[in-house]
């Protein structure tokens, strides 16, 4: 799941123009998912939007219909982008801000961070786009997990937690409208990994038919 873009894209008075990314997006294969770019901008900590004042936002505000309102133009810009070049179906979100955990397990921020991933998503599927969001199911969950409906498109599955109930997860998997990605760690990333290691954990993802994020 090819991830940053160098390009970024530039604001024309009245709407967001991603046609700097074609070129690298082009790179891809059709069918190959992608990271559809984020508005914060992970290296400068800063929105590509402004606020009220003028200034780059450094930190969402949902509830503030400023923010949701550049927020939304930008998905929805986004969104019309890719469908013009084709590669609507290829993108998915994975939401990013300040608070670093949005999509990336959210559970590292309580049931704060699922909130959070939420507000992303609600803003996302109205844009008719596909988040993608690790550690939200299907095992081992407890009370306070959400149903993976509400908040992701695609469900970035650590392997440990694949291998944790299969029989409950190939049933989940096979749901239509269902997705999922694995991350093939076993508790560390593969860059700590033997080369042995590195190989099985990927057959083993080759083996079940699932996409492969590799850290």
């Amino acid at each position: 799941v090819p991830g940053e873009f160098v390009a970024d894209p530039e604001w024309t008075g009245s709407s967001w123009d991603f046609s700097a990314f074609t070129p690298e997006i082009e790179r891809y294969p059709v069918g190959t998912v992608f990271h559809a770019p984020s508005p914060f901008d992970l290296q400068t900590q800063q929105y590509v939007f402004l606020n009220e004042g003028g200034a780059p936002y450094t930190a969402s505000a949902f509830g503030n219909p400023y923010f949701e309102e550049q927020l939304d133009l930008y998905l929805t810009n986004l969104r019309d982008y890719l469908v013009s070049i084709g590669r609507f179906e290829d993108a998915l979100l994975y939401p990013t801000d300040e608070t670093f955990w949005v999509a990336d397990e959210p559970d590292n921020n309580g049931p704060a961070g699922y909130e959070r991933l939420r507000l992303w998503s609600e803003r996302i599927f109205a844009a008719d786009m596909g988040v993608m969001g690790s550690r939200v199911f299907p095992v081992s969950w407890g009370s306070n997990w959400l149903d993976p409906s509400l908040v992701v498109t695609d469900t970035h599955v650590p392997i440990a937690y694949l291998d944790a109930a299969p029989e409950l997860f190939s049933t989940w998997a096979e749901t239509e409208g269902n997705s999922y990605s694995v991350y093939s760690n076993l508790y560390g990333d593969l860059i700590n990994m033997s080369a042995a290691m590195n190989r099985g954990v990927l057959w083993h993802s080759y083996a079940r038919g699932a996409r492969t994020v590799a850290g």
